[in-house]
């Protein structure tokens, strides 16, 4: 049994999801763009506008789960959302449909992260709380739900970074395996086969951590 509770057992229940049905492959949840740029194309301004408002409806919830898993901070989430889209718009003459335009969010998102916690490392703690009194701090999380959110973090980083986006698109952002394989440019067999060969480390890993119990 999981000694944490119900975030234990969701935390299983992630690496333990059974193969997506043929169904399920072919038709994947999320419509894509539908005012897309193709390679080489400029769009109008107001095609541009209305591609991007299709941009943020589409993926604006994924980014958001993105952000909220990796940091722990509703808050704080919220804001890279909107940096990540404010980011985005600023270069929208960037994208011009030589690649897909979730590779494109995608890659602006993880950018936004990374400067989010390069700026966080360059602050002093008495600065943090002066300037953001309100901001609710990672301490104030509820036990289990932190020490299972950095518990994922931390074995996911024990695998190789091809692995750790491809569970980030599946597992935390809810892609499906054809989704997730247009964004990386491969095969959806080759993302579902690196989950599937991923499970039993993650497994192993989140067991020695407490996670999740033994499945002896």
């Amino acid at each position: 049994m999981s000694r944490l509770g119900p975030a234990g057992t969701r935390a299983r229940k992630q690496i333990q999801e059974a193969d997506v049905t043929e169904a399920e492959q072919v038709n994947p949840t999320t419509e894509p763009v539908r005012t897309t740029p193709q390679a080489g194309e400029r769009l109008s301004e107001d095609d541009t506008r209305v591609w991007f408002e299709e941009l943020m409806k589409t993926y604006g919830k994924r980014v958001g789960s993105y952000f909220l898993y990796r940091t722990g901070d509703e808050e704080g989430a919220r804001d890279l959302v909107i940096e990540t889209f404010f980011r985005a718009w600023r270069a929208r003459e960037s994208f011009r449909g030589e690649a897909k335009a979730s590779t494109w969010l995608w890659t602006i998102a993880r950018r936004t992260l990374a400067a989010y916690y390069e700026n966080k490392t360059r602050r002093s703690p008495e600065v943090l709380t002066d300037e953001m009194p309100d901001m609710a701090a990672p301490e104030e999380m509820p036990v289990v739900e932190r020490t299972t959110r950095q518990a994922l973090l931390d074995c996911l980083e024990t695998l190789n970074e091809r692995v750790q986006r491809s569970a980030e698109l599946v597992w935390v952002l809810g892609h499906s395996y054809v989704e997730a394989a247009q964004i990386m440019e491969e095969s959806a067999d080759s993302v579902r086969m690196r989950l599937k060969r991923a499970r039993s480390p993650l497994q192993r890993c989140l067991t020695e951590k407490g996670i999740v119990g033994s499945q002896a």
